[in-house]
């Protein structure tokens, strides 16, 4: 489980592959990443469960691809 408090606002957010995905726009409580809706292809926010994140150093690195994200987008 990785520590919610190293995630920062504006961090880029990459998936299994390295892809980058999106920037966090802030922590939405303990449960969720919330990613700007600037880069989003729909415009609107996003959501990442912490238990998708792999580790986190000067990006958000998340243990899914974005294929599988896509399928799963909150």
């Amino acid at each position: 489980m990785i520590n919610a408090s190293t995630i920062r606002e504006q961090m880029a957010v990459v998936d299994l592959r390295g892809n980058r995905i999106g920037t966090v726009d802030h922590m939405s409580g303990p449960g969720a990443i919330k990613l700007t809706k600037s880069d989003s292809p729909d415009g609107a926010h996003h959501y990442i469960p912490p238990g998708w994140v792999e580790r986190v150093d000067d990006q958000v690195h998340l243990n899914k691809s974005s294929d599988e994200l896509m399928r799963s987008r909150h």
